[in-house]
């Protein structure tokens, strides 16, 4: 019983022991597959992308870390979905040797600005505040499994030049407000973006969409003074115009505004204003309202094969006009060839006979356009329809050969000229 006693203990012991070892093995173990999925968001970031790019960038940086990895474009941002054999940090990824910077340091992409790191939108609440981004970029923290992640872009950038496409009012649109005030000014918050044009949405003005802008009359250059129009816009006439913009850059931390020029379809705007301090932007300039023209035009002057037409289009709201040149006529390819039939008298002594048009005429070329016929030479009981070709052979008609000339025309197209040709066919009657 004593032994017993104590060895009772040692065996419970080591059966404790035994039992926790799967626990601790499990708390330790990171092997079998982990995975990822990684949105990189490129805001302002290099321009160059494919997912291939990103694909191999992965492979390379990660090493044997990498089970698989695939990418794939989504609005313009990545998608990646990751499988490691090992966990991974969140420095593995956005840090200064992370698998991003490995995809920015490919040969071939071109960065929009000096890339100053990589980082999650909520780790950093503004630009200056790049002690928490430090923290942040060289973080060990395991990265989050079977959920989405997103990393973003921070690239340091100027924007001082801005090109904007604002679509031209149309002529007879009547303007009865400008602008929330009734007055030449409107706030558009946009993204502007770098080194591409900038569509500015269209506006509604009276009811009516008008254009993207705020119209004026007077001198752009004067932005305090400028007055509203009210009215009915005429094509060809300028208006001046003021664009009021507030820039809002969102997670784009490495931007900054030092606007110094700002083209209006392609014309250096007449005056800029900007607010450093809240991004407002304030632009003046001129633009030229547009007619509509009727889609169909009128033929004023026909074109032949020497000499080039002339198509009018009329303003559909004034009586402007343009015009449009028709190109010369080219010459059309009508040939053709005479062939004999023969007819049998008895036949033509009971009734007239009908002879198909190719059984007497053969087109060589059968030119462009339709075609009409007129019998110009031959017997009085011969005739010829004139849309079809068709030969009529009258009864009566006495044994003989006759020949038939006809003059056949191809009215020819809008690009081709109309052509007429003579062609002399052969009825033997026997």
């Amino acid at each position: 019983m004593t032994f017993k006693k104590r060895i009772l203990p040692i065996i419970m012991a080591v059966m404790l022991v035994f039992a926790m070892m799967p626990m601790f093995a499990f708390a330790a173990d990171d092997t079998g597959t982990h995975n990822y999925v990684i949105m990189f968001h490129m805001e302002n970031g290099s321009t160059l992308y494919n997912y291939r790019v990103v694909e191999d960038a992965f492979k390379s940086n990660l090493g044997n870390k990498v089970e698989s990895v695939g990418a794939m474009i989504m609005s313009g941002n990545f998608r990646i979905e990751l499988k490691t054999n090992t966990p991974i940090t969140f420095a593995d990824i956005q840090g200064r040797n992370g698998a991003l910077n490995a995809v920015h340091t490919t040969p071939g992409i071109q960065p929009a600005g000096t890339i100053i790191g990589y980082g999650r939108l909520d780790s950093v609440d503004k630009y200056e505040d790049m002690g928490a981004f430090e923290t942040e970029r060289s973080s060990t923290e395991l990265l989050p499994e079977n959920e989405t992640v997103d990393f973003y872009t921070f690239v340091e950038t100027t924007i001082n030049t801005i090109q904007m496409k604002v679509d031209a009012p149309v002529c007879g649109t009547k303007v009865s407000e400008v602008g929330e005030y009734k007055g030449p000014d409107t706030f558009i918050d946009v993204i502007i973006p770098k080194d591409e044009p900038y569509f500015i949405p269209a506006m509604t003005v009276g009811g009516k969409e008008v254009t993207s802008a705020v119209w004026a009359t007077g001198d752009p250059t004067i932005l305090d003074e400028m007055q509203p129009f009210y009215g009915t816009m005429k094509g060809d006439k300028e208006y001046g115009m003021r664009i009021g913009l507030m820039a809002k850059f969102g997670y784009r931390f490495g931007d900054y505004l030092d606007v110094q020029y700002v083209t209006i379809n392609g014309e250096n705007a007449a005056s800029i204003q900007l607010d450093e301090d809240s991004g407002y932007l304030s632009v003046a300039g001129a633009i030229k309202a547009q007619h509509e023209w009727n889609t169909t035009g009128k033929v004023t002057k026909k074109p032949t094969l020497k000499a080039t037409g002339i198509k009018t289009f009329t303003c559909k709201h004034c009586t402007a006009t343009t015009t449009k040149v028709i190109p010369k006529l080219k010459a059309n390819t009508l040939a053709l060839e005479g062939l004999t039939r023969k007819v049998k008298y008895s036949k033509v002594k009971k009734a007239s006979q009908k002879i198909l048009r190719y059984r007497v005429i053969k087109y060589v070329k059968s030119g462009q356009g339709t075609k009409t016929f007129a019998k110009v030479k031959g017997n009085s009981k011969i005739t010829i329809a004139k849309t079809t070709g068709k030969v009529t052979v009258k009864k009566g008609l006495k044994k003989g050969t006759y020949k038939v000339t006809v003059k056949v025309t191809a009215k020819g197209t809008a690009t081709y000229a109309p052509i007429t040709k003579k062609v002399t066919f052969t009825i033997k009657v026997n």
